[in-house]
């Protein structure tokens, strides 16, 4: 249960960028869509800063 409690204390305390549906909804339409788009395509920018550190 501490365990339990600090992630989500960790999650509430995020400032962070964080991805919206929308986010979701335009990569899943790229994917659909455009053939040109990768095969691995991030959506939102908590994705796009985690792809760049990664």
């Amino acid at each position: 249960m501490p365990l339990v409690e600090q992630v989500m204390a960790g999650w509430q305390q995020d400032t962070g960028p964080n991805t919206s549906s929308e986010d979701v909804a335009a990569a899943v339409w790229r994917a659909v869509t455009d053939m040109s788009a990768p095969a691995y395509l991030p959506a939102g920018a908590d994705a796009i800063t985690w792809l760049q550190t990664a």
